[in-house]
């Protein structure tokens, strides 16, 4: 024991990724007890802490933090030699830190996320590979201006052990990414979270380790969520809130929202101990301005995403009530727009490099618009001399609640089975200009909407027509068929044979987090995972969907083939029809078009088969479609990335009431499925 304190009172090395007043004061503290820190800051931050130091004033004493001491710039190159990262950057800016980060770090190297928001650690270790330690942080702090960090109250932090790395060990093992000897140095070990609590404690920052961490910054939230908005919208710092009667009312029941969706999710938090805490806040810190606050009054983005919002999209996802917290996240994103200039977006520094490397670009960023509707990837429009493109790259972490982790090789597979597809049917995609494997992007040309509706957003309004759905089968049809012609089979069948990876982002989010949540059905939907995952005939695209389906001149084009595999196309097949199935539910004014659509599709897929050549027997792939389409369309309702759209608890249990029976005794021909699901007694609440 002797050995391991000594071993904890020796000095080490301690980056903090993002010097704002949190970063700046737990740097500061580190600082002081011995330990060399390196600030990785804003330019302007990092030019004043170099030239004139970091100044910590704390009640009535002031201290200068001056190199060699400590160090700062603005590049995480120089976290290479260090022992520790502390991650200060904004929940908001998250991913792109870790992005930063990612192949600087040291194996040996442990990460610690000092953020607001109980998701923080698992989007970064998404990104870095690594695990990354949660802390619940409690500190009053601003930093007014570049280089002066004001410390008002508390400094102290409970940690525990990293979320799981759900999709690492599918990837590592998929990917061999990281040889087994790096892993071993990242592990986050009872006894290293010890001696971090021991350093910090010889610091003047008060540790506590738990198992549960995930309790401390669900509790945080709540404080947080109770504080922040109301704190920004009215510029006034904590006392002042905790003495006005109706305000307290108004927190009281912000607090009671995240306690029903905490329960929801798993987590049991007393109703008591939460209020008590939050009272306990406003006393120990009655002069502080929320972090919110502090960002709307610099006119910057705040971090009410990832608090009141978070709490937003959570409740929707799990069917919660949060009117108070909604309408306060409705009004910071308001304040947020109108005190913001409105800018021309910029391109990201890493597109732009990449489009100057193939010529495409100049030194000036071209003009650029983000665009929306995936959960699987960053989209930018570009306007470039020769035309407008779209550039698009991979994410490491799906933007979906649960933690979906996946690798950024997907888009090699992409660009390949988009090239196939030109060549199968030259119309069934947009033109591929470019792609890069080690950055994972793609550059597409643009398809404007003008020319090329969204067929989603068709189905939606009671603007699609059955021949659309029948054109989409077809098509698909032509592709598989192709990809199954002997000449080609056996270079695609090498090129695409990457079953674990489509298990990771397929057959595990969709089918088997399914069954967890169904015990009852969990046999039956493991050996659909099973089945599908060792049925090889032809090239899948794996995310049909009216998502990824624009209606053009020439008929259907197909975007977002991440998922491309070589397996079972009766999967493609299900996976689209499963939306006809939902789009009933989620719009019955127009459930006869998407009653005769569903028909039309599989109408066309069988004859587009039977034109082109089929690999099998007809009645063999319906079967194996008409087992899967049940269970893919209970995973939108209780898997891993369920459907935005079906807001109310009744509808999702309607979804569960028509598909359990197909399950458990699933039907041969999908018309039957389509039978069943129409006329399934009951009374629908959708409609």
């Amino acid at each position: 024991m002797e050995k391991g304190q000594e071993r904890r009172r020796e000095p080490i090395t301690i980056g903090i990724m993002g010097t704002g007043a949190v970063g700046g004061y737990f740097g500061a503290m580190l600082a002081r007890a011995g330990h060399r820190v390196v600030f990785v800051a804003r330019p302007e931050t990092a030019q004043v802490i170099v030239s004139t130091g970091l100044r910590l004033e704390r009640s009535d004493t002031l201290e200068v933090l001056m190199p060699p001491r400590i160090s700062a710039s603005s590049s995480p190159q120089d976290l290479r030699q260090v022992d520790a990262v502390l991650l200060c950057v904004k929940a908001t800016a998250t991913e792109e830190a870790a992005a930063l980060m990612r192949g600087v770090l040291r194996p040996e190297t442990w990460v610690m996320s000092l953020q607001n928001g109980v998701d923080n650690a698992a989007r970064a270790q998404a990104v870095l590979e690594r695990p990354v330690i949660p802390a619940a942080v409690y500190v009053a702090c601003a930093m007014p201006e570049p280089g002066l960090v004001r410390h008002f109250g508390r400094g102290d932090l409970v940690i525990g052990p990293p979320p799981p790395m759900r999709g690492q060990s599918v990837a590592a093992e998929a990917h061999r990414q990281h040889d087994a000897a790096a892993r071993r140095g990242q592990d986050v070990t009872a006894e290293l979270l010890d001696q971090i609590a021991a350093c910090f404690s010889q610091a003047a920052i008060p540790v506590v380790v738990s198992p549960q961490v995930a309790e401390a910054l669900w509790s945080k939230l709540l404080v947080n969520c109770a504080y922040n908005a109301i704190s920004a919208l009215a510029q006034v710092d904590y006392g002042t809130l905790a003495a006005q009667a109706g305000i307290r009312s108004t927190m009281d029941a912000i607090v009671q929202e995240v306690l029903d969706l905490s329960h929801a999710s798993g987590l049991v938090l007393d109703r008591n101990a939460a209020l008590g805490q939050c009272a306990a806040i406003a006393a120990a810190m009655p002069r502080q301005l929320s972090s919110t606050a502090q960002d709307l009054a610099r006119g910057r983005t705040s971090e009410i995403d990832h608090l009141n919002g978070f709490v937003v999209r959570e409740a929707l996802r799990l069917g919660v009530a949060t009117p108070v917290n909604q309408t306060l996240y409705a009004l910071v994103k308001l304040l947020e727009f109108r005190g913001k200039p409105q800018e021309t977006p910029q391109l990201p520094r890493d597109f732009h490099d990449w489009l100057r490397e193939l010529g495409l670009a100049t030194e000036t960023s071209p003009a650029a618009s983000a665009l929306t509707g995936g959960v699987s990837s960053e989209i930018w429009s570009v306007e470039l001399s020769s035309g407008k493109h779209v550039v698009k790259r991979a994410l490491p972490r799906l933007k979906v609640s649960q933690s979906w982790e996946v690798p950024i090789e997907r888009s090699r597979h992409e660009a390949a089975w988009m090239h196939f597809a030109a060549q199968a049917d030259p119309a069934s995609v947009p033109q591929c200009v470019a792609s890069d494997d080690r950055r994972g992007m793609l550059l597409m040309r643009y398809l404007p909407p003008s020319r090329f509706r969204l067929w989603k957003s068709m189905l939606r309004d009671g603007e699609a027509i059955p021949a659309q759905a029948h054109a989409v089968g077809t098509r698909l049809a032509r592709i598989h068929a192709a990809s199954a012609n002997p000449a080609v089979a056996v270079e695609l069948r090498a090129r695409f044979d990457h079953t674990p990876l489509f298990h990771a982002i397929r057959l595990e989010p969709y089918l088997e987090a399914t069954a967890q949540r169904h015990p009852a059905l969990s046999d039956a939907l493991h050996a659909l995972s099973r089945t599908t995952a060792h049925t090889r005939h032809a090239l899948v695209h794996g995310d049909i969907s009216p998502k990824n389906i624009l209606i053009g001149p020439d008929g259907p084009v197909f975007l977002d083939a991440e998922c491309a595999w070589w397996g079972d196309p009766a999967f493609d097949l299900a996976f689209c029809l499963k939306h006809l199935l939902l789009k009933r539910l989620w719009v019955p004014a127009h459930q006869a078009l998407h009653r005769a659509s569903f028909g039309a599709l599989v109408d066309g897929y069988r004859e587009g088969i039977a034109a082109n050549g089929s690999w099998e027997p007809w009645e063999a792939l319906e079967a194996r479609a008409a087992a899967l389409l049940p269970a893919l369309t209970l995973a939108r309702v209780d898997g891993k990335s369920p459907v935005e759209y079906l807001t109310r608890a009744a509808c999702r249990q309607r979804v569960r009431d028509l598909t359990r029976e197909a399950i458990l005794a699933p039907h041969r021909k999908l018309e039957d499925v389509h039978r069943h699901w129409i006329f399934h007694p009951g009374v629908d609440p959708c409609t």
